[in-house]
């Protein structure tokens, strides 16, 4: 990672000075180079510059990012994408990613090019189906449009603010292909459908619907929006540079590539037509106050009854009266004409929530997996931002509620990942002071009571005022020192009708009112009859029957559901290892790259990035392996290049010391450096650029010799080739012409051959400690197994196959004795009586156990000092005889008993710690022989020499991997 002079630092950890002055220093020079990403350590900080930024983007672009570490490359979401994955693959631990930001700074678009870059990595990640696999990408994509069409909508700060949390998880098979994925969502904001801000608008496919004029007339609309009141009522229809006709076009397209069928298509029109003609009925009142549909609206109840395909009768209903059920007894209630519009309100609100949800299922039962079972899960995060409005209401609490949750959890994750990584690498913890939120967490959702409980206690006592409900929660709270009101004295700028709550992002006034309402926000009950009776399935589906059928206990609260909600997606992201994108919004008015100094500022505050950038920090500015630091570096040191023969750990000690910098402007871990300021940085890239000559000349040295080499043999071949057609005469060819070199394009090929093999060993070198130990593994089986015995390549070498239960105390009953256990698994024992038996087998670096299947019992050991052979067969079997140097027998094995093939896994290791402990290396050492026969000693013993047993192999397995028999005085085996 480059610092390039005047784009400031990429990475907010380097900062010398950490306030909130130098933060916004660096943010600006950077967003001044159209630099819209900066790293915090291992998070991302991403600007919304509101311009397109085309060239940041595409495959070419995604290319750049692959397999490579955060500080190796440029800041991007790119970058943290394959950081994610490669976690993914690395540790088989599930991800989640954080999405965070106020609306409009950005974290839809965040979220679509997280995902985008992981469906493009696991491209080259086969599952069994590989269109199958494409498949699922393409739905997890085509997602997107659906969700931001149903749940989206344009706000006074945003043209596609999310109007709903939501959490998608992508699932994937141990390869690390797609099989699938699940979408939560939360806390839609329903009340948009019929009321909202001057200038915003509902949802964006109520638009998209009316631009489509084949389809209007089947549904009975008009293609004006300011017709239907829900609509009219903000006075905003179009959003510049939005079409909503091409957007509505893309939106069908996505619903049938997710399964949506032609028949569900129709029912959803009909569903939102519908909301559109309710909200346009009107009622009248008569003289004892109950309501009636007004003459003018009579033709809409057709109209809706048709749509909805319920009868007239049913919606009127719906709309002008409600049932009261006590024990035995329903009572039904007339509506006057101002509940009746409320009724009509909450129908329309009910319905769109109800399609909503089934939209979001029908697209979670197209990203189903079917027969496959996931091993991994990348979470994708993207949920409304802190938000402070003129009147902030039941919604904003409760999105602010769940912005506290989440900071709780970042804080407490951040800092458990600091911790242990210092305590990994053996580097002292400082105790770190941060801003403790859980005050505040406790004053929404207790103990011992909470703003949520006081909401639930209001609304099972009866008819109580919303008056009434802040006085009461004014007397509760008023010693909390985070909430204020205007009878508490504390504050009396607050309105009376409002309370205030000091949250970790700011000061937010709640205005009381509809907090009652919307928290009961109960449906009426001739509502759910109506729609029960419903000859339409998606209808009749969107309310279920138990809803409706027989008395029912009180509805949760919408403010409890939602805290159940948040609790259980901080549970589930505190068990993934997380990941962070914080997105800031540049400015109000959507000017390309206008930074707006103050309500940046703001948002740096709320996002509490400067303690963020603290807490990352922990003293320490960057940290990187010691194996990928020597390979940058060591260019820098006589000592160390161009190879060095030490230990990581020495030699970057050797690069630093070369450098001048001193020990206390840094800390060496168990595998990691840890430098203390970024001028340190500094001077090491200064001293690389001076050395980069070296690397240079050491490239075109090679080049040179590869060319001459080239050349030279090339002419002794050609030499060679001449004189063989003299050597009958009696010069033997002396006379022969002496031919001309090659061509250049001949060598050339030979030169960009030794070019490509260099190449590849650099790469090699430069890989992980993990990744080298994995190739050097595959290498070994390789060797033993390629082009003899067929094996499965691909298969993952995880080595501890039996769990649970008293397998559970084996590893550690083997480390008290010194051993490390390095595979375990279940398989066939053949004993000194030709039978096969249920075994397990237990290799550690320094022998052979044989246990009983569950674990409890160790029936035997043998060193591995005692191996002289092992003997397998070319075919699809997967048996093994390891021979062993008297007096012991020798061991016979099925390591496909289970139904896995574990035969190249278990030879792989047990010839690499075979060699081991016989001080031999990987290429020579214990013999492997692959042969079509070969015999066994099953029944020596110190004291008997045994005999030896013939084992032949031959088609015909009538289930598992192989089957073992007895034949004769020998036994065979029968493969696949």
């Amino acid at each position: 990672m480059n610092i390039v002079k005047g784009q400031g630092l990429p990475d907010f950890v380097m900062l010398e000075r950490i306030d909130e002055d130098a933060f916004m220093k660096n943010l600006q020079d950077r967003f001044k180079q159209k630099q819209i990403y900066t790293y915090i350590g291992e998070q991302v900080v991403a600007m919304n510059p509101f311009q397109s930024m085309g060239d940041l983007y595409g495959q070419t672009r995604m290319n750049e990012y692959r397999n490579r570490e955060l500080y190796e490359v440029q800041p991007h979401i790119y970058a943290l994408g394959d950081d994610t994955f490669r976690n993914l693959m690395r540790s088989r631990h599930d991800q989640c990613v954080l999405i965070t930001g106020e609306s409009g700074a950005g974290k839809t678009e965040a979220s679509k090019i997280f995902m985008q870059y992981i469906v493009h990595v696991s491209n080259t990640k086969k599952s069994s189906d590989d269109s199958k696999g494409d498949n699922i990408k393409e739905r997890l994509l085509d997602s997107n449009p659906v969700l931001e069409a149903f749940g989206n909508a344009r706000t006074i700060r945003n043209d596609n603010s999310s109007r709903f949390g939501k959490y998608m998880e992508i699932q994937f098979n141990g390869n690390g292909a797609p099989l699938g994925g699940k979408i939560s969502q939360y806390l839609l904001e329903k009340s948009r459908v019929v009321t909202r801000a001057e200038d915003e608008r509902s949802f964006h496919v109520f638009y998209q619907l009316l631009s489509e004029k084949s389809l209007l007339s089947g549904v009975q609309l008009q293609a004006d929006p300011s017709q239907y009141r829900c609509l009219a009522c903000s006075g905003r229809f179009k959003v510049n540079g939005l079409n909503d006709s091409a957007e509505f076009m893309e939106v069908r397209s996505a619903m049938q590539s997710l399964g949506f069928s032609q028949a569900d298509e129709q029912s959803i029109w009909k569903v939102i037509a519908a909301i559109l003609h309710i909200s346009n009925i009107d009622f009248d009142q008569d003289a004892t106050d109950r309501s009636s549909v007004s003459a003018s609206s009579s033709q809409l109840i057709s109209t809706v009854s048709g749509l909805l395909q319920v009868t007239p009768d049913a919606l009127t209903k719906a709309l002008t009266t409600n049932i009261i059920e006590t024990v035995g007894k329903k009572t039904e209630i007339f509506l006057n004409a101002e509940q009746a519009a409320n009724s009509r309100d909450t129908c329309c609100k009910a319905l769109y929530d109800k399609l909503f949800s089934w939209v979001v299922n029908k697209i979670n039962q197209s990203l189903e997996i079917a027969g496959d079972t996931p091993e991994m899960v990348i979470g994708v995060l993207d949920i409304y931002g802190f938000e402070i409005f003129e009147t902030n209401s039941f919604e904003q609490f409760c999105i602010n509620y769940c912005n506290e949750k989440l900071q709780q959890l970042f804080i407490r994750l951040v800092l458990e990942q600091e911790q242990q990584e210092y305590l990994r690498e053996g580097i002292e913890w400082t105790e770190i002071e941060y801003f403790n939120n859980a005050p505040i967490v406790a004053l929404f959702e207790g103990p011992p009571a909470g703003i949520f409980g006081s909401l639930d206690e209001a609304g099972q006592v009866g008819k109580i005022t919303t008056d009434e409900l802040l006085l009461k929660m004014n007397q509760t709270f008023k010693s909390n020192d985070f909430y204020f009101s205007w009878d508490t004295g504390k504050n009396k700028d607050i309105a009376r009708d409002a309370f205030r709550i000091q949250h970790y992002a700011g000061v937010v006034d709640y205005k009381i009112t509809d907090f009652l309402s919307r928290n009961v926000d109960t449906l009426y009950r001739t509502i759910k009859d109506m729609v029960q009776s419903s000859s339409n399935s998606l209808v009749k589906v969107m309310i279920p029957q138990e809803a409706s059928g027989g008395r029912s206990k009180r509805p949760v609260s919408a403010g409890k559901q939602f805290k159940t909600n948040v609790n259980d997606l901080v549970k589930k992201l505190g068990a993934c290892q997380p990941h962070y994108i914080r997105c800031i919004k540049s400015n109000d008015v959507r000017g390309a790259f206008k930074f707006d100094e103050e309500r940046i500022r703001h948002q740096v505050r709320y996002l509490n990035l400067t303690e963020t950038v603290r807490v990352r920090r922990a003293g320490f500015c960057n940290r990187q392996p010691f194996v990928r630091f020597l390979a940058r570096y060591k260019m820098i040191s006589a000592q160390t290049w161009p190879a060095w023969g030490g230990s990581d750990k020495d030699g970057t000690k050797i690069i630093l010391e070369a450098c001048g910098i001193k020990s206390d402007e840094y800390r060496l871990g168990k595998t990691k450096l840890f430098v203390k300021n970024a001028s340190t940085l500094t001077v090491l890239e200064t001293n690389r650029d001076q050395h980069m000559p070296k690397v240079a000349i050491v490239i075109q040295r090679t080049w040179r010799k590869l060319h001459v080499k080239g050349k030279a043999l090339r002419y002794m071949l050609e030499l060679c080739r001449q004189y063989k057609k003299g050597s009958g005469n009696p010069n033997y060819g002396y006379d022969s012409p002496v031919p001309a070199p090659t061509t250049l394009n001949q060598y050339e090929g030979l030169t960009r051959k030794g070019l490509e093999n260099w190449w590849l060993a650099a790469r090699v070198m430069a890989m992980s400690p993990e990744c080298q130990a994995v190739m050097r593994a595959k290498t070994q089986t390789y060797r033993i197994f390629g082009g003899k015995k067929p094996y499965d390549c691909t298969q993952q070498f995880s080595g501890k196959y039996c769990s649970g239960g008293k397998w559970d105390s084996v590893p550690t009953k083997l480390e008290a004795a010194g051993e490390k256990l390095v595979f375990a698994s279940l398989c066939k024992r053949v004993n000194n009586s030709r039978k096969a038996q249920p075994r397990a087998v237990v290799l550690t670096d320094k022998a052979l156990y044989r246990y009983s299947a569950n674990g409890g019992k160790q029936k035997h050991r043998v060193g591995l000092e005692n191996v002289l052979s092992v003997h397998m067969s070319p075919n699809t079997d997967c048996y093994v005889v390891l021979k062993m140097k008297p007096p012991h027998y020798d061991y016979v094995m099925d390591l496909g008993s289970d139904g896995v093939n574990r035969l190249a896994e278990f030879v792989t290791l047990a010839v690499k710690y075979t060699n081991r402990t016989q001080g031999q290396g990987n290429r020579g050492g214990v013999e492997v022989s692959i042969a079509a026969s070969f015999a066994y000693n099953a029944t020596r013993t110190p004291s008997k020499p045994g005999k030896d047993i013939t084992i032949t192999f031959a088609p015909g397995a009538k289930k598992g991997l192989g089957d073992w028999k007895k034949k004769g005085s020998g036994v065979e085996v029968l493969y696949p």
